[in-house]
């Protein structure tokens, strides 16, 4: 015959207890498996979709690769450039010839008030032409003293064709036109 002595104080013995924690134990490792499942699924299906998200902007880029090698420069305009900087290297490392001395007299005459936009005809292969210059002044007495220095360099005759008042930057300015003719210097 046996005998069994359970000398561990009560809380500590075997009672049911034990069986209800062994089954929260068994339901607390089903969850964790079950969500673990479920998260694997979550995150496949998101992966999938970041996967055809890169799918697709891989085919965009390589379209816009494609589209980028399909662009053809304008011939005709990079041989347009291309003799404008011919004819302006031509020219200005030649020292003397008439087109430098002509940009070095009209540069010499422009006050530092005075803002030179554009210059009319563009091409100066013949400088015997009536010439146009579109700016801007602070005043008008600016404007008149480029007319002033230009007609006292005795290169050019020059006359101011009209005038106007703008508002610039919340500045008044002076837009003026001008025309003048250069007289070249004869050669030696």
């Amino acid at each position: 015959m046996k005998y069994r002595f359970d000398l561990l104080p009560d809380e500590y013995r075997s009672s049911p207890r034990d069986n209800i924690g062994l089954f929260f134990a068994i339901v607390a490792i089903i969850i964790t498996i079950a969500s673990i499942g479920t998260t694997m699924i979550k995150n496949k299906a998101s992966f999938a979709g970041i996967d055809k998200q890169i799918a697709d902007s891989k085919r965009r880029l390589e379209s816009q690769y494609a589209e980028i090698n399909n662009m053809k420069p304008d011939a005709g305009k990079i041989n347009e450039v291309r003799k404008s900087i011919e004819f302006i290297n031509k020219n200005l490392d030649t020292p003397a010839t008439d087109v430098v001395v002509f940009l070095n007299s009209l540069e010499s005459c422009v006050p530092d008030s005075v803002v030179l936009k554009d210059l009319n005809p563009k091409k100066l292969n013949t400088l015997n032409v009536r010439f146009t210059i579109n700016g801007e002044a602070s005043t008008i007495q600016d404007i008149l003293e480029f007319t002033n220095r230009l007609n006292r360099s005795g290169k050019f005759k020059a006359s101011l064709r009209s005038n106007q008042s703008a508002v610039v930057a919340e500045r008044i300015v002076q837009n003026f036109i001008l025309e003048f003719q250069y007289k070249p210097t004869p050669k030696q």
